[in-house]
């Protein structure tokens, strides 16, 4: 059975000219997806991994990950996450403290959903761009987009002329 267009679904000589390029580096609005508590390689810790969804923008829909190593017996890892963990829940406007993961999960749930603004910066490793959220801010509707100048303010996004 062919497909609507007649030219079957797959042609090993065909080949396609798009390519999945990394987010540009800016600041775009997001909202908190998915999360998971999951176990390092090793076994020797855990991680918060957070994944975030672009609303509100060009880049509607394209995803983003956080990995935050909470529980990990290098302590400079912990420090880091700690940190990111913190611009993150104030992003969120969040005031309770957490003392346990019973306590951080609660707050993942009650998180999951809010909208906020992810910072995105790259990091060229092994000649690979390595796409990471460096930061985090209150949700606020950009004017501009990332590569545009990344002003912003109250407007709707962006303009696309149709």
């Amino acid at each position: 059975m062919d497909n609507v267009n007649g030219t079957g679904f797959f042609d090993p000589n065909e080949t396609f000219g798009s390519e999945f390029t990394p987010l540009p580096e800016g600041e775009y609005p997001a909202v908190l997806n998915n999360w998971d508590w999951k176990s390092t390689r090793r076994g020797d810790g855990h991680y918060l991994e957070m994944e975030f969804i672009i609303i509100e923008h060009i880049m509607m829909n394209r995803k983003q990950w956080d990995r935050l190593n909470l529980d990990n017996p290098n302590e400079k890892a912990v420090q880091i996450s700690r940190e990111t963990l913190n611009k993150f829940l104030r992003a969120c406007d969040w005031a309770e403290k957490i003392d346990s993961e019973e306590d951080l999960f609660a707050a993942m749930r009650k998180l999951q959903g809010k909208r906020l603004n992810i910072v995105i910066q790259h990091r060229n490793r092994d000649g690979q761009t390595d796409v990471q959220i460096r930061d985090y801010k209150q949700y606020q509707v950009l004017t501009s987009s990332p590569g545009t100048g990344t002003g912003t303010g109250t407007g709707t996004g962006d303009s696309i002329p149709f």
